[in-house]
């Protein structure tokens, strides 16, 4: 079994959203509710923070340099120097919904969800930014849209909700950038296991799955069967992404959040970054590509 390394002291309230940007050699990733992107260069130890005025609730690189994501107003391009956001588009009625990770894909699209603030019924949406900025509802009837990953031919999209407790598989056409015959790929029974939360693929096309609650981050082969998992020291291990030269550090962002004292008492690094080195690479993070 791999275990997870205290990579870097952070105690963020909600820490989320790893990007690993291999052209900086930098870690990026949110602490949602405290409006801050950090950054951190893990063979100099340099860190930064930028701050914003509203939450920023998913993050991903843009091919040109900059940094697309989404805040309370809706989709926008971020700029970490100044802490200044311009806005895309926002499908949202008002700040009752959010917007809750994103990824892009093989040919620069971005596929984004959403969640209620409260309640969580089924009532959020999958959408889809294409490079011409346009936005497309894809799917609707999610409940806390999270993690999103593609197998390595770009044959499947991975979608968790952790609220209905599942890791969701659609066939994905890659040119057209359309989603169908949706399924439960993995169930999660909050009992044991928590909540399935962020989410990544390896060069293998297994899927390695953030349980919220759960204390671990789990391996599941294509099918969904179970065959690894890393044991953490905090309970709410919230999103994951493979980093380094060779993308072979998974990094691990943890969340502080509603965690009672007794509970901080006994997993102290909670709201921390991990890192556990692995045998298998993960696959390179697609960027998006406006224009």
């Amino acid at each position: 079994m791999v275990k997870a390394e205290h990579a870097l002291k952070v105690g963020a309230k909600l820490g989320e959203g790893p990007l690993w940007r291999a052209r900086e050699n930098a870690l990026y990733w949110l602490d949602i509710v405290n409006c801050a992107i950090h950054r951190w260069e893990p063979a100099t130890g340099k860190r930064d923070t930028a701050t914003f005025n509203q939450w920023v609730c998913a993050l991903v690189s843009c091919d040109d340099g900059r940094l697309v994501g989404a805040v309370e107003d809706g989709l926008a391009f971020l700029d970490f120097a100044t802490g200044t956001f311009e806005i895309i588009a926002n499908p949202l009625p008002d700040r009752t919904m959010r917007f809750n990770d994103a990824s892009a894909d093989r040919l620069g699209r971005l596929w984004t969800g959403t969640m209620q603030r409260e309640n969580q019924k089924p009532v959020a949406s999958f959408y889809k930014l294409d490079r011409d900025l346009s936005l497309t509802e894809m799917d609707y009837g999610l409940s806390l849209s999270n993690g999103i990953g593609f197998s390595p031919d770009d044959s499947i999209l991975y979608l968790s909700d952790s609220v209905q407790n599942s890791v969701f598989a659609y066939d994905f056409d890659l040119e057209h950038g359309t989603i169908a015959n949706k399924r439960q790929l993995i169930w999660v029974d909050p009992k044991r296991d928590g909540y399935p939360d962020g989410l990544t693929v390896d060069a293998e096309g297994f899927i390695w799955l953030c349980h919220y609650d759960g204390w671990k981050v789990t391996r599941h082969a294509p099918d969904g069967k179970q065959v690894d998992s890393i044991d953490m020291p905090v309970p709410r291990p919230t999103s994951c992404m493979f980093g380094g030269a060779n993308l072979t550090e998974l990094y691990i962002t943890s969340a502080i959040e509603d965690l009672s004292v007794e509970q901080l008492e006994n997993a102290p690094m909670s709201g921390d970054v991990f890192v556990a080195t692995l045998p298998v690479p993960g696959t390179p993070e697609f960027t998006f590509r406006p224009g």
